[in-house]
């Protein structure tokens, strides 16, 4: 099996989670209320999507099919009031929560149809956050030359708007393509512009997923101490409870740096409590990549065990239908 730093590295960059995430592995996907919706900050007087908008962020994956059920209604009701931007603003949220769910089909349906709604009404605001959210799926099916055009697109549109967070987000996640092909100067400078536009306003989220970004840029270089560093201030950053996504792969980057120091116990047990949140909290594509990851330090020990991981792994990521993560499974 290949255990190379790279290629561990690479296998826990494609996500979020999501800022939001961040995906993951992190992709950048606002999670500020008012870059959350295709509307311009003063016309979201909406006190229903509002409470949408809240109860999303707060029960996105502690409570997913309330919150899911909850959208339901919120599209049925701004279709009987004709209300365009409130039925792509929440088909926006959706298309979040089936990615949340590994339904990656299903979710760029979902945002396509956002995107031609905001592109009809020329909603600036929706079209770059739609752009964002379709490069994340094109990135996470490993399709990086879509997911770049698609950030390009929306870091154009958020430089019009000057939307500093917005931009932010954008080279968050075109340093993290460039990261999965291998440029990694290049992804040292979006890194670098996005770290520069830090200032008060920036959440937790957005700092502690570009820790993240960073410390994998640093262990992919062979600079292991600084990115233990960087995952140290991702995981002192974030919390179980309000920052799971955040928390959850910073345990995953640690685990990788301790496999790459061959330390293999300290490995596993960083790999085994994120594999106990990813399953708690239902997060399919976050429990193979763990498994993969346990059936690589098991390579070394036990290979019977590694192989049932990696069975594990396969039969979860058919599931989602991540053909990216099948083909590093049968790579192993």
């Amino acid at each position: 099996m290949k255990n190379s730093l790279a290629k561990r590295f690479l296998t826990f960059i494609i996500s979020c989670a999501l800022c939001f995430l961040a995906n993951n592995q992190t992709y950048a996907q606002s999670s500020s209320v008012s870059n959350m919706v295709g509307r311009e900050p003063n016309a979201q007087k909406d006190s229903r999507l509002e409470r949408y908008k809240k109860l999303f962020e707060n029960y996105r994956y502690s409570n997913t099919d309330t919150v899911y059920k909850e959208l339901d209604g919120g599209l049925k009701y701004y279709t009987e009031i004709n209300d365009v931007a409130g039925i792509a603003d929440v088909l926006c949220m959706q298309g979040r929560l089936e990615s949340d769910r590994g339904n990656l089909n299903f979710s760029r349906k979902k945002i396509n149809e956002a995107l031609r709604l905001y592109e009809e009404l020329k909603l600036a605001r929706g079209v770059a956050l739609a752009h964002n959210l379709l490069g994340t799926l094109d990135a996470r099916t490993g399709s990086g030359d879509k997911a770049t055009a698609h950030f390009i697109e929306a870091l154009k549109i958020f430089q019009k708007l000057s939307d500093s967070l917005g931009m932010l987000n954008a080279y968050m996640n075109l340093g993290n393509v460039s990261r999965e092909i291998g440029e990694l100067d290049k992804c040292v400078e979006y890194d670098s512009k996005a770290m520069s536009m830090f200032n008060d306003k920036i959440g937790v989220r957005t700092k502690c997923n570009l820790y993240n970004n960073i410390g994998i840029a640093y262990g992919m270089k062979g600079d292991l101490n600084n990115a233990v560093n960087y995952f140290q201030k991702a995981l002192d950053g974030s919390d179980k409870q309000s920052y799971i996504d955040i928390y959850l792969y910073s345990l995953l980057n640690f685990g990788i740096v301790y496999q790459r120091f061959n330390d293999l116990p300290k490995a596993l047990s960083y790999f085994e409590e994120a594999l106990a949140i990813a399953r708690e909290k239902k997060l399919p594509e976050e429990e193979a990549r763990l498994l993969q990851n346990i059936g690589g330090v098991y390579d070394k020990t036990d290979l019977a065990k590694a192989l049932s991981k990696l069975n594990e792994a396969l039969v979860i990521a058919k599931k989602v239908n991540n053909k990216m993560l099948i083909d590093e499974i049968y790579q192993e």
